[in-house]
């Protein structure tokens, strides 16, 4: 039985080996899908940017007016100017970050050289389905790192098992066949033969080095079988924790979203009341900087949430599918 022992273990071998390469695929499909969140993120958040500066410019332009009529101080005015300079270097930051993302997302498609205005950055897509909750039962069928592990034991033990066998005598097996041609006093005379030879071997002086080395297979497929376990639990311990973390940045946003909400009509109200005179500068810019404050944390948390997505993703060796009738949780 030792060819089919070694033949155990090199087919052992080679499903791990395409584990790895499996597994390198993924993670380059989540790099690039964490990448491309990422982008989406930022770029929400330089609209986000972009919409804050917008309105303080409008703002400023009004102050001014009055401050031209003597209807408000000048130091009015240079406040509103200093809010405008920082939304608008804040803008930049993000603008420049986006740029950085893109050409990242560009390195990882292996197109480093093209524009960045080749690749287009939409806002954040809401996150339509979640995870079953039985998904880590089936962490051993889909996690790389525990199938590569189990492979890598099948491998160790065959291999153990076939140090054992050379302790056994190994029985040799010599078959030989021939023709033979006679010609002579006008007769031709062909005859066949065929012959088998056997031989036995026993590792008598060699039995300690073999001893030697079997112990030595067997306390690699200890370990072998040590590493298992781990990939086992760390596998179990990575797809628990980042579902946990997933469930709470869905809830985490549809609260920031409720809240942005409110946001826009607390900042419509006051801005009505302040056109009217019935509102000081400071509540509006208050309410203005709440309200831009709300729309930034809902574009990062619903950034964050695709990006968490992303963990789960390799967590569970590969994604999900979503359930049937499955309705996006409120505020997604």
């Amino acid at each position: 039985g030792r060819r089919g022992v070694a033949r155990a273990a090199a087919d052992a071998d080679l499903a791990a080996a395409r584990f790895v390469q499996e597994g390198t695929r993924a993670k380059l499909a989540a790099d690039l899908a964490d990448a491309l969140f990422a982008a989406r993120g930022l770029a929400a958040q330089a609209e986000a940017a972009r919409e804050t500066l917008a309105i303080q410019q409008g703002i400023l332009s009004a102050m001014r007016t009055r401050a031209e009529r003597g209807l408000a101080a000048n130091a009015d005015v240079a406040r509103i100017d200093a809010d405008v300079a920082q939304a608008e270097a804040q803008a930049t930051q993000l603008e420049a970050e986006l740029a950085a993302t893109k050409r990242a997302i560009l390195v990882l498609l292996g197109e480093a050289d093209k524009p960045l205005d080749t690749l287009p950055i939409h806002a954040p897509i809401a996150l339509r389905s979640a995870p079953h909750e039985d998904f880590p039962g089936v962490l051993m069928a889909r996690r790389r790192e525990a199938r590569h592990a189990e492979q890598r034991l099948r491998a160790a033990s065959a291999r153990a098992e076939l140090q054992r066998l050379e302790l056994f005598p190994r029985l040799t097996l010599n078959p030989g066949a021939g023709l033979t041609a006679t010609r002579g006093g006008g007769l031709n005379a062909v005859s066949a033969f065929w012959t088998l030879g056997a031989g036995l071997t026993m590792p008598i002086l060699d039995r300690a080095r073999l001893l030697a080395q079997m112990r030595a297979e067997g306390a690699r497929a200890e370990q072998a079988v040590i590493a298992y376990e781990q990939a086992v639990q760390t596998a179990f311990s990575e797809a628990d924790q980042s579902l946990i973390r997933l469930a709470g940045d869905r809830a985490r946003l549809a609260l920031l979203a409720r809240a942005e909400v409110r946001a826009d009509e607390a900042y419509a109200a006051d801005r009505l009341r302040f056109a009217h005179g019935l509102n000081d500068l400071p509540t509006l810019l208050e309410t203005q900087r709440a309200r831009s404050a709300a729309h930034l944390a809902t574009a990062t948390a619903r950034a964050e949430t695709l990006r968490r997505a992303v963990t789960v993703f390799r967590a569970l060796g590969g994604g999900w599918q979503a359930s049937p009738g499955a309705a996006p949780p409120s505020g997604e």
